[in-house]
């Protein structure tokens, strides 16, 4: 039996088991790294205490999901559906921050069911329904409940950017380095900032490094390399839209 008449016989099935949902949220193009989470939850048979879900090898941590609007259309532009995560989850908050809102992150979708998991008699890594990508259009609630983002499809050219970056004047996309535990962590951080100038989100000097926060404007790129120096690291494109001949170099990296 082919993979399609498989899904196929699940679908008309009166019990196909159940029906998961797994999505990758693919951090790379903005500064981040990926991510994998699911709605879903596998409960343990002897400890009764839910655990990831695993397929094809990917572990997806539970995670506290809502989604809205996914349905698909083969006539005008494609819905914009919604994705909500609790607000509790620390990760995200945090991610909002470093990673502008997530704007221009991959979102993809994966279905099967939960007979075709990791470890499940009938373990298949390619049973599952036709992938759906979105890209993270912008940020459209953020509480302390909730943090939701609007999507559009990968096949919506409307909703894309040439070039596929989304160029923005006055707003940095790298990810700055965060102070925890003593020390600066750098790990996913694409910044090549290192020194020990200290600068709030504001501009202003602070002496604490647990302090030190970047407002991803130009100004705040300036205050942390020398102005003898002929070039920023940023990745924001101050020259859009800006008449006359720039006093400095920018290299977009």
């Amino acid at each position: 039996m082919t993979l399609d008449a498989a899904l196929a016989s699940d679908v008309q099935s009166s019990e196909p088991g159940e029906y998961v949902v797994l999505f990758d949220l693919d951090c790379t193009d903005i500064g981040g790294i990926t991510y994998y989470f699911t709605p879903n939850t596998i409960t343990d048979a002897t400890s009764e205490v839910s655990t990831s879900v695993f397929f094809n090898g990917v572990e997806y941590q539970p995670l506290d999901v809502k989604l809205e609007g996914f349905e698909v259309t083969s006539e005008g532009t494609q819905p914009r559906p919604k994705i909500s995560v609790a607000n509790v989850n620390l990760t995200f908050a945090s991610l909002v921050t470093s990673l502008n809102d997530l704007v221009g992150a991959k979102l993809t979708r994966r279905r099967t069911f939960k007979k075709y998991l990791d470890g499940e008699p009938e373990a298949d890594p390619t049973a599952q329904f036709p992938v759906d990508i979105y890209i993270v259009d912008r940020k459209v609630g953020h509480n302390k409940y909730m943090i939701q983002w609007e999507l559009t499809s990968f096949l919506d050219l409307t909703g894309q950017y040439i070039p596929r970056r989304q160029i923005l004047r006055d707003t940095c996309t790298h990810r700055y380095r965060i102070y925890s535990g003593g020390s600066f962590v750098y790990t996913g951080v694409t910044c090549p900032y290192t020194g020990t100038d200290y600068f709030d989100e504001d501009g202003e000097i602070v002496v604490d490094p647990e302090d030190d926060k970047c407002g991803r404007r130009i100004s705040d790129c300036q205050l942390r390399y020398p102005l003898d120096t002929d070039e920023l690291p940023t990745r924001a494109f101050p020259g859009v839209a800006r008449a006359g001949r720039p006093w400095r170099r920018w290299v977009v990296v």
